[in-house]
């Protein structure tokens, strides 16, 4: 579908956008900020991980022995980690379903303020 028959008439023949033209501007905004988080949290671990590498560097074998006097196993770590995968998939998917009820009621909120004439308010 193009732009030109997306488009709705104002009574006075201005054309006006339609809500899923503003949901998909929304979507693409979100989409837009989501992919800078993902890039500064990305550069955020390269950063840790240098910082870890150097500490190894400097001491590996006192580091060896702190690892190996830890009271927990593998397995115990590994099934912490399985948990707070799914912990972390629960979250996601609820975040995904919030932004987008975010997104379209903010093309809601911006289709009204277009289709609607603002009005003018004074304070005395």
């Amino acid at each position: 579908m193009q732009k030109a028959e997306k488009m709705e008439k104002r009574e006075d023949a201005i054309p006006t956008p339609t809500l899923e033209m503003l949901e998909e501007k929304q979507l693409l905004a979100a989409c837009t900020a989501l992919r800078e988080d993902i890039a500064r949290h990305k550069s955020e671990i390269i950063a840790l991980d240098r910082c870890l590498r150097a500490i190894i560097e400097e001491n590996p074998k006192a580091l060896r022995k702190e690892v190996m006097d830890e009271d927990y196993d593998e397995n115990y770590w590994l099934e912490e980690c399985r948990k707070e995968e799914k912990k972390r998939s629960e979250l996601l998917a609820e975040i995904i379903s919030l932004r987008n009820d975010c997104c379209q009621l903010r093309a809601q909120i911006e289709l009204n303020s277009v289709k609607r004439p603002s009005l003018l308010v004074t304070r005395f």
